[in-house]
């Protein structure tokens, strides 16, 4: 429209009230504020800054979220393999309680065999039947070696002349 209203304020052929209508009507045009236009543009420019920074949020919600799927599956196999494990441990624990309880039902015959005949002293007994049970129950086999052989040393001292401590020994440890 600016176009058409420039070409007929400078066209002669039209009379003077057209020309300075035109004339009148282009300044109206060129005086007029955009403040609008320039508003929404504004509008627009922030709206979409918003969305993209909404679209990188997302994106990053969505790694995120991806990472942790993973950390969870990971610590699912995690949790499956301990369990297994853990059953597997308790199997074994339950078939040693037999051999266990056997070998204590084997010192405690062997320590009332020893309290009847009276060989040595209730409280030598008693603690040697502590230490003796302590070392099975808590401590590797070699320590449980080192252990009993300080248990026969106290043994030949407790047990009267001519008693053999590793028969009282074998009894304890079978």
């Amino acid at each position: 429209k600016k176009e058409e209203l420039e070409k007929m304020s400078c066209d002669g052929n039209l009379g003077i009230v057209k020309r300075n209508r035109a004339k009148a009507e282009l300044a109206t045009l060129q005086n007029q504020d955009s403040l609008p236009l320039r508003a929404a543009k504004i509008q627009n420019e922030a709206a979409l800054k918003k969305l993209t920074r909404a679209a990188n949020a997302t994106g990053k919600a969505a790694k995120d979220a991806e990472v942790a799927l993973v950390n969870a599956e990971r610590a699912e196999k995690d949790a499956i393999q301990a369990k297994k494990e853990a059953l597997e441990t308790g199997k074994a624990a339950e078939a040693i309680i037999p051999v266990a309880k056997e070998a204590c039902d084997g010192v405690q015959v062997v320590l009332n065999e020893v309290l009847r005949e009276k060989k040595a002293g209730k409280g030598t007994i008693f603690y040697i039947e502590r230490e003796l049970q302590e070392a099975k129950q808590f401590l590797p086999k070699s320590k449980f070696a080192i252990a009993r052989q300080k248990t026969m040393k106290i043994l030949k001292e407790a047990l009267p002349e001519g008693e053999d401590p590793n028969a009282f020994i074998a009894g304890i440890c079978a």
